[in-house]
């Protein structure tokens, strides 16, 4: 984190070799945060996620290169603002599925439509739109592929590129962590690398040799509605043990002890960012 190669590495990956500039986020409820100079991603997740990815944000701008770091923009598809609107910078969009206010079986069924909300009125105030598009992909069409959808339910469009890439049969420059420049996604990643963000999905447990659970952390801890105001800092890891197994089996190694320990670390003062411990 804040390593010198980070603005180096932000530069050189402009569209046609040309240096970034500026980049904005753009996020739904993310569910992700930045541990270096970030690019644009969108995100999902839950009200504690948006909170915590924000506050990263923030430490972020104050990073050598952070200046590049512009601007920061919530979608919201619901009836209503929420209690983050008043501290997250946030558009509201009109779902065409109002029940998914509270609960609904395809809850994601309004984004691609909140997108194009936001599209339609950054054309209307270009202020919106502080950076340039670095990487946006349409991918609605897979509603037409009654095969996908039924394979892959509600994370069909996570998908959506690669099926089409695959099929098409198109050559793709890809880097599996610890080269991706992108991000990784802890446990299944065991190294920070080359990459610019963390994404967190499934939670960590780690194991003693004889079954007792030593720690463990899970996103779904925190979805109380009291964590709009108020978030506990993360407990951290104990010291690293050998030894030590997640729940799947496989070991908790020192690299994978110190990349979680690292993601703890900086969630904890991405809260402290917010002010919200």
């Amino acid at each position: 984190m804040g390593r010198k190669s980070d603005a180096a590495r932000f530069q050189a990956m402009g569209r046609g070799g040309k240096p970034i500039t500026r980049a904005r986020i753009l996020t739904f409820l993310a569910a992700g945060f930045l541990v270096g100079l970030g690019l644009g991603f969108v995100f999902m997740g839950t009200v504690h996620a948006n909170l915590i990815m924000f506050g990263t944000y923030k430490l972020v701008q104050k990073m050598p290169g952070g200046d590049k770091m512009v601007a920061f923009t919530r979608i919201l598809h619901r009836t209503t603002q929420d209690a983050l609107s008043p501290r997250v910078p946030t558009f509201l969009a009109k779902p065409l599925h109002p029940e998914c206010d509270a609960w609904c079986d395809y809850p994601v069924a309004d984004r691609p439509n909140a997108i194009r909300q936001f599209l339609d009125a950054a054309r209307a105030d270009p202020g919106l739109i502080r950076a340039p598009w670095l990487y946006m992909i349409e991918t609605d069409f897979i509603e037409g592929d009654e095969e996908c959808k039924k394979a892959l339910d509600w994370v069909r469009e996570m998908y959506a590129f690669s099926v089409a890439a695959a099929l098409e049969k198109i050559p793709l420059d890809m880097h599996e962590p610890p080269d991706s420049v992108t991000m990784i996604q802890p446990p299944a990643d065991a190294r920070l690398g080359k990459a610019h963000l963390m994404h967190y999905t499934w939670g960590a447990i780690f194991n003693a040799p004889n079954g007792t659970k030593e720690w463990e952390f899970d996103k779904r801890f925190y979805t109380e509605p009291k964590h709009e105001e108020e978030l506990p800092k993360i407990p951290p890891p104990p010291p690293f043990r050998e030894g030590w197994k997640l729940q799947d089996g496989l070991p908790v190694t020192r690299d994978l002890y110190d990349v979680i320990a690292q993601m703890i670390d900086t969630m904890n003062r991405g809260i402290d960012a917010e002010g919200l411990a």
